[in-house]
């Protein structure tokens, strides 16, 4: 059990989701300004400047000025970098196996499936604690969306994992990159193939 020390360490380093979501963005190795932190945390760049004095005093983050701006990055060498760089790297595997699974379920129970593609933050591998949902899109023939909906519902069933896929024909899926639908272009260009191929952009 820890003691009061060393809780209290921890609780300094974890004491917002705002240190949590950068952290997770600091342990990929980058340098990154505190607008670039303030972004990747969804927080404003005041929460960050008010937040990180804690993890630099820990020694956990560095801090470095660059001109008027202030640069940070992990400390490698530090005692906790291995274990956060395992417990943010096993979240990205965790949800994406998740993924993985519900897809082949899917696949398994609905015939009409053209494809399956995971986007989102932990297609990029950048999931965080307490936020990251699994986003998922299903790509069917016309006429199959409810019976995709309804597999999804079956396959996700007490698994505990925030997921709300979003259906849509093929046909439908086409018009949206033909008509450049800046959503649908995303997914489309970075999202992960988990059954099925992505379509040809114009049929």
């Amino acid at each position: 059990m820890f003691g009061f020390t060393k809780m209290g360490f921890l609780a300094s380093v974890f004491g917002s989701r705002t240190r949590v979501n950068a952290l997770a963005a600091l342990v990929g190795g980058k340098k990154m300004t505190e607008s670039e932190l303030a972004a990747e945390a969804s927080a404003p760049v005041s929460e960050v400047n008010r937040q990180f004095p804690a993890l630099v005093a820990s020694g956990l983050v560095r801090l470095e000025r660059v001109g008027k701006s202030k640069v940070y990055s992990i400390d490698e060498t530090h005692f906790l970098y291995p274990a956060l760089k395992e417990l943010f790297g096993s979240l990205d595997s965790a949800l994406e196996g998740e993924a993985r699974r519900v897809a082949g379920c899917v696949a398994a129970r609905c015939n009409g499936l053209k494809a399956i593609i995971l986007f989102g933050s932990v297609a990029a591998r950048r999931a965080r604690l307490g936020e990251s949902d699994v986003d998922l899109l299903f790509i069917t023939r016309e006429g199959g969306k409810g019976e995709a909906k309804a597999a999804a519902r079956a396959c996700l069933e007490g698994r505990g994992v925030d997921c709300k896929p979003i259906v849509v024909s093929l046909e439908a899926y086409l018009e949206k990159l033909k008509k450049g639908d800046r959503f649908y272009s995303l997914v489309h260009a970075e999202g992960k193939t988990l059954y099925g191929e992505k379509p040809k952009r114009f049929g």
